[in-house]
């Protein structure tokens, strides 16, 4: 009896119908919909993408893969980040400490990723600034593989 009364009650909008093919048919919509949530990056991963867009320009390279990296919420506070792979990569904020991975940590992953470090002067310029040397260009001072910059190109190191 209290069976009858539930099944009169509508369903509520999110659950599945089921099918008269065999009702088994939502479950397949229930996985996909379950594999969007985990395919999404957790949210210091946006934060991080979102802190290299908004920072980009103000990152500073050290050497030795280390990055200054501006505090997302803190002005004129940055970070010393320490970037390779996913275990061997360090922050000195909060969040890392507690938490093993950060936005700065991402962000610096992100400019390591997009930018190379030129052959001539030894500094670390965005991929776009970057030219590399082939076999065909004829260059007797580089080799196949080097990676110029605009700025050491403009001043004769591509002669």
């Amino acid at each position: 009896m209290i069976e009858a009364e539930f099944s009169a009650l509508p369903a509520h909008p999110s659950t599945p119908v089921p099918e008269e093919t065999g009702g088994l048919e939502h479950i397949g919509t229930i996985a996909a919909k379950v594999f969007e949530q985990l395919a999404q990056p957790p949210a210091y991963v946006l934060r991080g993408l979102g802190l290299f867009e908004m920072y980009r320009e103000e990152l500073e390279y050290l050497g030795a893969s280390k990055w200054l990296v501006p505090s997302g919420t803190k002005p004129d506070l940055k970070y010393e980040v320490r970037v390779g792979i996913r275990r061997e990569s360090r922050c000195e904020c909060i969040g890392f400490a507690h938490h093993k991975h950060c936005t700065h940590v991402v962000d610096a992953t992100i400019a390591r990723r997009k930018s190379a470090v030129c052959d001539s002067c030894g500094k670390r310029h965005w991929w776009s600034e970057i030219t590399e040397v082939f076999e065909d260009n004829g260059l007797l001072d580089w080799y196949p593989g080097d990676r110029l910059c605009r700025v050491c190109i403009r001043f004769g190191a591509w002669a």
